[in-house]
């Protein structure tokens, strides 16, 4: 629950596995947004969710885009541990080691990350802050090629920023032929620490801004 149009705090992970861990976000998740009439609507229009836990010809414990959400690449080089001076630090035993992955999110090239999912309930507050106009939200679009459909699309993003968190939300405009936006697709979310981020997406939100006067 938001507190003053800000972010609730982070949520304790329970379970005394990472299968455990894992599990139990599943299972919250899944009730406050995956769950189709769980989630609120975005500038009027449905946010679809994709439940899809095919992956490369496997078939994943979890839909591809849950598991995506609480984990990491593992072609990223951190200098860093994202967690560091976080509470995930401590019971994260993979430390960003791809061999150390559980083998679901082996299998699709990702480490599970308990920062990432001590977060990831952020995601409806997000939404919902901006449909309430929260001061710390900055939404801003950029234009991505789709390589499967070759086709341009729109990507929206939200962004919250405040005095301690930065974390963003990105969604796809789904239009039909006509050019009619139908609805949105979520693409992902993940909390922002890279300094090229934030700087990419302070200019972003910059030009939007310039764009809109």
């Amino acid at each position: 629950m938001t507190l003053n149009n800000r972010l609730s705090p982070p949520k304790k992970l329970i379970g005394d596995t990472p299968q455990e861990i894992v599990e139990n976000v599943y299972k919250d998740f899944y009730s406050i947004f995956m769950k189709k009439d769980s989630r609120d609507f975005f500038n009027d229009k449905f946010i679809f969710f994709s439940m899809n836990k095919r992956f490369s010809n496997m078939e994943l414990p979890y839909p591809e885009r849950f598991m995506h959400l609480c984990s990491i690449r593992d072609k990223t080089k951190y200098n860093i541990f994202p967690c560091n001076n976080d509470i995930t630090f401590t019971i994260c035993e993979n430390k960003c080691s791809y061999r150390k992955a559980l083998s679901p999110f082996y299998n699709i090239g990702r480490i599970e990350c308990p920062y990432r999912m001590s977060r990831i309930h952020w995601i409806p507050e997000i939404i919902s802050l901006h449909n309430n106009g929260s001061a710390y939200i900055k939404k801003f679009t950029k234009q991505k090629l789709n390589p499967k459909t070759n086709l341009v699309e729109n990507i929206i993003f939200l962004r919250y920023v405040d005095d301690q968190h930065d974390y963003v939300v990105l969604l796809v405009e789904d239009k039909d032929r006509t050019g009619k936006l139908i609805k949105y697709n979520f693409l992902t979310a993940y909390p922002v620490f890279f300094k090229r981020n934030k700087s990419e997406f302070d200019k972003l939100y910059e030009k939007e801004l310039t764009k809109n006067k």
